[in-house]
């Protein structure tokens, strides 16, 4: 529906990095053309004029599965058209088109999830589940919810999700108590009966894109019920609530891609693929896998997501092989034949939320099969198999 010259395009959304490293943006325009990462203008060339290419001056320093806002703005004068974004990835000594892959839209959260108690003290089984964002005053009782006007509590949990990089700080406004949690640190705790009151956390810093781990609790005592979450974000003077498109349920990751090999050398094309948890314990072939009981081999790959911020170390249960990479480096390798074996990362600090890659690879020899990732999370002090939920084939969409 547009003409042939003479028209203009606004792209935004975000974009995310495969690995940790240092990327640079070009663009290849006819004609202007200007782009902007986390505000940041970097790319400035919104003139007439052939084909063109453009390259930011400045390196960025990306984390692997972090996501940056991006706008790209572009205009058509006259005759030809081109409008082309590339980046230089690290190790790379080319620039390519930014796969379709690592953009995504802008943010699309469906909110928190909510869990609503018939009591004021959380207890008990919830009589409600659902999603949504947290910007209510109630008169009597929550609409379509079976709890009573006065005296019912409510848990909301998720992601948080900032759209810019700077300082932002919460704010709830709430009647009666409130507490809040972010990263498992409770930052407001005002669990009392009171009338509609403000209570504001400290600046944080936070990253574009960054996903925090957040928990709400709110208890109705008695009157009318008020519970709002606000923030105030980079550059802004005033709170506002925090819009549902920035906050997102719990993880719903599914698994790693599971690659299958009939030989124990991961050569050649693999013979299934699927979706896994790695937690398995074959006494003979993998069920439904058409390898042999001894002498294959298989390859996960995917991301890993942070439930919080904090020192994570990963562990393997294995016999025989295994190897494990996080965002291009190995972290633990015990590539032989071996009975059940314990192996063990250096320690990590990950930030809540954030996706890594990781590629675990593995191969049977003899005997019985083993292979489990297992990691120790921020605080736990204990082993766990790493849950499918915190497992993803593939970065996925803005979630």
């Amino acid at each position: 529906g547009l003409a042939a010259d003479e028209f203009s395009v606004r792209w935004s959304g975000m974009i995310e990095a495969p690995a940790t490293g240092l990327y640079q943006l070009q663009t290849l325009s006819d004609d202007g053309v200007r782009v902007w990462v986390d505000g940041q203008l970097l790319i400035d060339n919104w003139t007439p004029h052939g084909p063109s290419y453009d390259t930011s001056g400045l390196q960025l320093r990306w984390t692997a599965g972090q996501r940056l806002a991006i706008t790209v703005e572009y205009q058509e004068f006259a005759g030809g058209s081109v409008a082309r974004l590339l980046w230089q990835t690290p190790g790379a000594t080319a620039f390519v088109s930014v796969p379709i892959e690592r953009l995504y839209p802008a943010a699309s959260g469906t909110g928190l999830l909510s869990a609503y108690f018939n009591n004021p003290r959380l207890q008990g089984a919830p009589v409600s589940l659902r999603t949504e964002g947290i910007n209510f005053q109630w008169p009597a009782a929550p609409a379509g919810v079976p709890v009573p006007a006065d005296g019912f509590s409510v848990r909301w949990s998720g992601l948080i999700e900032a759209p810019t990089t700077g300082t932002y700080a919460l704010q709830t406004l709430s009647d009666d108590g409130v507490r809040v949690w972010l990263d498992g640190q409770l930052l407001i705790d005002n669990w009392t009966p009171h009338g509609p009151m403000y209570d504001t956390t400290a600046p944080m810093a936070w990253s574009a894109g960054q996903r925090r781990v957040l928990t709400v609790e709110y208890q109705e005592l008695g009157g009318p019920g008020t519970a709002q979450l606000l923030w105030q974000t980079p550059g802004a003077t005033t709170f506002v609530p925090v819009p549902i498109e920035r906050l997102y349920p719990a993880a719903s990751g599914t698994g790693l891609n599971g690659a299958y090999f009939a030989n124990a050398t991961l050569q050649g094309t693999a013979v299934l693929n699927r979706i896994d948890i790695i937690n398995f314990q074959w006494p003979g072939a993998p069920s439904g896998v058409p390898v042999p009981a001894d002498g294959f081999s298989t390859r996960w790959s995917g991301f890993i997501e942070a439930p919080s911020t904090g020192a994570y170390l990963l562990e393997t249960l294995s016999d025989d092989g295994v190897r494990v990479w996080i965002d291009g480096q190995l972290v633990i390798d015990n590539w032989t034949p071996h009975a059940p074996t314990y192996n063990v990362s250096a320690s990590q600090t990950w930030v809540a939320g954030e996706r890594r890659a990781i590629r675990v690879e593995y191969q049977e020899l003899g005997g019985p099969g083993t292979a489990q990732l297992l990691w120790q999370t921020p605080g736990s002090g204990a082993w766990a198999v790493v849950p499918g939920q915190r497992l993803y084939p593939n970065a996925g969409p803005a979630r």
